[in-house]
């Protein structure tokens, strides 16, 4: 007969051991094996002597709805489960316990405080990233017997790592020092796994999210922005049902809006299986929901989709993905920079504090979400949801219109047009501000007299005649105090905004938002007339380019100009090199980096164009053409001098 009094060990495998820490508290010795061939017949078990085991395995069979069978197994609880588990060999499976009771059995038996005084009596293990396996945990010097392995991790370290479900295991029998002993049954199948090492199971769901069909990151004023998300299923073992939270939350950024209704959901069997491979589950509304929300931290609107049917194991493999698809729309709340947008997972990760469901007779007992997750964000994300690898970026085009006379003086109320390069319609913007504009999302302009195709120059007057917010300039200014005295600028935004909420420009100056990378057209259709009129001659017009290709980056674009057909047309520059605090934004990067400032001048003379280049060229021709016409004057004249009748003379 086998001695089951040696010293055995048990050993913990999984991918995710790393953070974890665990006690193995055993709960039934084992009193008697039987060995055939080398293999286990049958175990006896016997409830572990520790105090108060015996009432606490009582209590758990309770809970499991099975009775005490205190005939055949006196003041032996965990002997009778262990007798009649039928996932065990030598185990009475006509009146067996399923593998669920087990399950429950045990999730009970670690709530009772009889077992909490046995876990805090036994020592504490874990493995770390420097271990020489970190996929393994070997616990050495316990007793022969069964064993509850308790994840006893801290919850909420960042959303990574969550403890996990109990486990129940037996060591192997009559191990030795130089022996492993007997692990296997003699009937034991496919099914039942040896004794002496259990598998863990991460108990924290995985989640990412990345664009559809997105090629360079740059967007426009009414762009639809494709998105899907993979989260994996999590393992609910342990949770009654309906008591799982499982809730994915798409946080956007200002100027993102969300679209419920546009998302799809779909089950894989691989992470990297296609949208065309995986099976939709859409129409299942039992199993999910999605709706906009406020986010209880900011307040601003987010995407919440919820599963309550995560449980239903028909749909939802432990293992297995879960795709999500849905899009946002940039919307005219933008503003020209960055766009961020990151997702997160809150799921369940206390068994002992389930969700519940709301309870008309006890409405103390719920809804409860129970003890969830601080949420796990897409990996490559901040702790907010905001992931670097899904930002957005569009653009805006920022002008000063000044007098070529003196270089310096600034023009007022000139109108400009702009146009997408191969399109001969001007493009149609909502005002946010005098001299401030921002590309209407709906170019078809449903409400037509929300849109405008000529942008105004800004003539600097809202601020004395409506008390509004003017933008105003600091003349050279450092990074630092940039951004001290742009602080102030928006902690006094909410007293010194107009009615209507707008910003205005600052005398002299054009803000056009809400572009994507292309070149524009952008034409001067109306001379200035502040401080003075000019003439409509010699007006302005050129192309904009606007591109993130190598070597910029969408994060860095660059920014030329070209088809400047009279030389007016100035360099782009960066934004806040002048001390302009723009309306499209008052990030310092952003006003650099996504909406330059270009200068472009005015003349009251032809005298004041350049006399190189393409403006020089049409001078030339239009001086040459005056020249033909005045000597075919003065040919036709003297003709008409030699044809008087006679006696007649030109004088």
């Amino acid at each position: 007969m086998p001695d089951t009094n040696t010293n055995a060990s048990l050993t913990i495998k999984g991918n995710a051991l790393v953070g974890h820490k665990f006690k193995a508290v055993r709960i039934g010795k084992y009193s008697m094996a039987t060995i055939d061939d080398g293999k286990i017949r049958k175990i006896s078990v016997t409830t572990d002597p520790a105090p108060g085991l015996v009432d606490a395995g009582k209590h758990a069979l309770q809970d499991i709805g099975v009775p005490e069978d205190s005939s055949s197994y006196p003041g032996n609880p965990i002997g009778q489960v262990a007798a009649n588990w039928s996932g065990a060999q030598g185990g009475n499976n006509s009146s067996g316990i399923t593998s669920s009771q087990i399950r429950k059995f045990v999730l009970s038996l670690v709530q009772d405080p009889q077992f909490a005084n046995a876990q805090a009596a036994v020592d504490e293990h874990s493995v770390n990233a420097n271990s020489p396996d970190p996929k393994s945990l070997t616990i050495s010097g316990l007793k022969q017997g069964l064993y509850v392995i308790v994840d006893t991790t801290p919850t909420g370290q960042g959303g990574r790592v969550s403890a996990s479900v109990p486990m129940l295991v037996g060591t192997a029998v009559a191990p030795t020092a130089n022996d492993p002993g007997y692990t296997e049954y003699a009937d034991g199948g496919a099914d039942i796994a040896p004794l002496g090492v259990i598998t863990f199971k991460a108990n924290v769901p995985l989640i990412e999210k990345k664009f559809v069909n997105m090629q360079n990151r740059s967007v426009a004023v009414g762009t639809k922005v494709n998105y899907q998300v993979t989260a994996s299923v999590p393992l609910t073992s342990g949770f009654p049902d309906g008591g799982y939270v499982y809730k994915v939350t798409d946080v956007p950024s200002k100027g993102l809006s969300i679209n419920p209704a546009s998302v799809k959901v779909y089950t894989s069997p691989t992470e990297s299986g296609s949208i065309a491979a995986a099976t939709e589950i859409t129409s299942h509304s039992e199993l999910w929901n999605a709706r906009a929300e406020n986010s209880p931290e900011t307040g601003n609107p987010v995407l919440v989709i919820r599963f309550p049917g995560i449980m239903n194991t028909s749909y939802f493999k432990y293992g297995q993905f879960i795709f999500i698809t849905y899009s946002n729309t940039v919307n005219e709340q933008s503003q020209s920079g960055v766009l961020s947008n990151g997702v997160m997972l809150n799921y369940s990760n206390d068994f002992s504090n389930p969700s519940t469901p709301l309870d008309p007779m006890d409405p103390s007992k719920g809804p409860n979400e129970g003890t969830g997750s601080q949420g796990v964000t897409d990996p490559s994300g901040g702790s907010d949801g905001e992931n670097p690898d899904t930002n957005l970026y569009f653009y805006g085009l920022s002008i000063v219109n000044r007098s070529k006379v003196d270089g310096r003086s600034r023009l007022m109320n000139g109108k400009f047009t702009v146009s997408q390069e191969g399109s001969d319609s001007p493009m149609k913007f909502k005002q946010r501000g005098k001299g401030n504009y921002i590309r209407a999302a709906d170019q078809n302009c449903s409400v037509p007299e929300q849109c405008v195709t000529e942008l105004v120059v800004s003539d600097g007057k809202a601020m004395q005649a409506h008390g509004a917010r003017f933008l105003q300039g600091y003349g050279h200014v450092s990074t630092a105090d940039f951004r001290s005295r742009t602080q102030v600028f928006n902690a006094e935004a909410a007293d010194d905004l107009t009615d209507s909420g707008k910003i205005n420009a600052q005398a002299g100056y054009l803000f056009v938002n809400g572009l994507a990378v292309g070149t524009y057209k952008i034409t001067q259709v109306d001379a200035p007339t502040e401080p003075k009129d000019f003439p409509d001659r010699f007006l302005p017009s050129y192309k904009e380019t606007i591109s993130n290709d190598a070597p910029a980056t969408a994060d860095a674009p660059l920014f030329t100009v070209k088809d400047d057909v009279w030389d007016l047309v100035g360099t782009p520059k960066p934004n806040n090199s002048e001390g302009i605090v723009s309306p499209v934004s008052t990030d310092p990067v952003s006003l650099k980096l996504f909406s330059p400032l270009t200068t472009v001048y005015n003349v009251d003379s032809p005298t004041q164009l350049s006399m190189t280049g393409v403006a020089g060229l049409i001078l030339a021709v239009l001086v040459a053409l005056v020249c033909i016409v005045l000597a075919l004057i003065l040919y036709r004249t003297s003709r008409r001098g030699r044809s008087l009748p006679s006696g007649m003379t030109v004088l």
